[in-house]
């Protein structure tokens, strides 16, 4: 059996690992964050530095991209491809960046939504001939409504669960 001494010691010194020991392993470092700004907006480009020299994160840790004037928080599917992603990829993977970022921060005049992904090329095609499909088992639906509707129920539902599976 434990006395009080021992129990005493053994909890100090459990808490003095989850806060002392542990604690340190979950805050990021300043050269782990990678700062983006609008290049095209003072302000967002003037925050990035500020944030560096408050914070320690390196100067070569700002990503300065070419974003538009407008400001917004929506950017197109294809312009966060083109302007955000692919720029960001390529400094991440940077021999001087690989593995060593583990956050992204993004500044005033960086867009934070992104639009709809468009159908894929390839895929519209096949997309039309199931809106072409939808719409005749709809209309299909609708003539089967208009003639007996006491006759047709099996029929409605077989049309019906049709149209659901599309």
């Amino acid at each position: 059996m434990k006395t009080f001494l021992q129990k005493k010691i053994w909890i100090a010194f459990i808490v003095g690992f989850i806060f002392f020991g542990v604690g340190r392993g979950y805050a990021l470092e300043p050269d782990e964050i990678l700062i983006v700004a609008n290049s095209d907006i003072k302000e967002s480009v003037r925050i990035a530095h500020y944030y560096c020299a408050k914070r320690a994160v390196p100067e070569e840790n700002i990503l300065v991209l070419p974003l538009g004037v407008k400001l917004s928080d929506t950017i197109s599917r294809s312009d966060y491809e083109k302007l955000l992603a692919e720029p960001i990829r390529n400094k991440l993977y940077a021999p001087e960046f690989a593995g060593r970022i583990k956050c992204l921060l993004t500044t005033y005049g960086v867009p934070i939504k992104v639009g709809k992904r468009a159908p894929l090329k390839e895929r519209k095609k096949e997309l039309k001939q199931l809106q072409e499909l939808l719409k005749a088992e709809e209309t299909k639906l609708e003539q089967l409504r208009q003639s007996n509707p006491t006759r047709s129920d099996t029929q409605q539902k077989d049309v019906t669960d049709k149209i659901y599976k599309l």
